[in-house]
């Protein structure tokens, strides 16, 4: 799930972003770049969707998310007076736990679904975890399509330095395989 941000601001305090540090009372140009992948192993809870003729899915599993970050920030530089832009990347796995509950429609000439997914960690002074809501439709198995609604948030609170509250929220579309 690739997405990018980017924006124009003024800064109030001095920052320090890659070994460059940025001016305070100035303008910055800021560009950030996320790839984000998902593997993930999860489970079903068979009982359950036995009991409920196949209209309950719940699922459980671990996930690891890998980020695959860009950011740049290109402002007044504090020692030399220029304007300079300092960039970083990284490449980053967390590890997620899962839990997931589908809801099949019965009789449907092909399989709909109601799905809801969980993934989340909590970790010392960060945490991140994400909540989708989605309605599947699988025309052909094990491919499938699917709209909903996501929420995600990552909150770190001076973990080497590095403090962060990102909130990313709104519609999606995907397009995958459930084997």
């Amino acid at each position: 799930m690739p997405m990018e941000f980017s924006g124009t601001g003024n800064i109030t305090k001095d920052i320090t972003y890659n070994d460059k540090t940025y001016q305070a009372n100035t303008k910055v140009d800021s560009k950030v770049k996320l790839d984000r992948f998902d593997i993930g192993l999860y489970g079903n809870l068979p009982f359950v969707k036995t009991a409920t003729a196949g209209i309950l899915d719940p699922e459980l599993g671990v996930d690891v998310r890998v980020i695959n970050f860009k950011g740049s920030i290109t402002g007044t530089e504090k020692n030399t007076g220029l304007t300079e832009t300092a960039s970083k990347s990284a490449t980053v796995p967390i590890p997620l736990l899962y839990a997931g509950l589908g809801v099949n429609i019965p009789q449907s000439p092909i399989p709909i679904s109601l799905v809801g997914e969980l993934r989340g960690i909590s970790y010392s002074k960060a945490k991140y975890y994400d909540y989708s809501v989605e309605l599947k439709v699988t025309p052909v198995k094990p491919l499938y399509i699917s709209a909903g609604y996501r929420y995600e948030k990552l909150k770190i609170d001076t973990i080497s330095d590095l403090y962060t509250n990102i909130t990313v929220k709104g519609a999606f579309f995907t397009v995958g395989a459930k084997f």
